[in-house]
């Protein structure tokens, strides 16, 4: 069961607090989840707070935990080589 006073809610503007947050961590239902992050006006600010918190479940952002994952390692690489 996934605690709904753990995740943020952007002040209500995230496509996101119209749904069911079970909706985000069903591994199966993926396409669904994404089409949510799509239509919300926060996305950036979703991916953003999943990347920045190391977030390793669900969909945030619009994106899996292993498509922030290789985000963050592209992130990281660019930083040590700046």
């Amino acid at each position: 069961m996934i605690r709904i006073e753990n995740i943020p809610n952007f002040d209500g503007l995230g496509a996101c607090s119209e749904e069911d947050p079970e909706l985000f961590f069903d591994e199966y239902d993926v396409p669904a989840a994404k089409a949510v992050s799509r239509r919300s006006v926060v996305v950036d600010e979703c991916l953003k707070y999943a990347i920045e918190t190391d977030t390793r479940h669900g969909v945030w952002g619009g994106m899996t935990d292993k498509e922030r994952e290789k985000i963050g390692r592209s992130q990281f690489r660019a930083q040590r080589s700046s």
